[in-house]
C-alpha cells in the first residue's frame, strides 16, 4: 500500500473540516488514499467551539479522528 485512509468524526456532525484554509469537508468525513504523514486539522461548527486534531496517516491504515464539539452556549455557563 501507498496510501492511507483518513476518517474524521465529530459529535454533533456536520462541522466543517479544514487543512489550514482549504475546507476538505464536513463531518462524519472519510478521505480515501491520502499520502502518508502528518495532518493538523481545523473543525468548525457554529455555535461551538472549534477543535483541532492532529494525527499521522500511515501507508495501508486508517487514521481515525474523532471529537466532540464544546457548545458556546455550555462554556458561558
Amino acid at each position: 500500500f501507498t496510501t492511507g485512509r483518513l476518517r474524521v468524526r465529530s459529535t454533533p456532525a456536520g462541522a466543517t473540516v479544514r487543512a489550514g484554509e482549504t475546507v476538505l469537508g464536513r463531518t462524519p468525513l472519510e478521505l480515501p488514499e491520502q499520502a502518508p504523514g502528518a495532518f493538523d486539522l481545523r473543525l468548525e461548527l457554529a455555535g461551538h467551539e472549534p477543535a483541532r486534531l492532529g494525527g499521522q496517516v500511515e501507508a495501508g491504515a486508517t487514521l481515525e479522528l474523532d471529537t466532540r464539539l464544546e457548545s458556546r452556549d455550555r462554556l458561558a455557563l
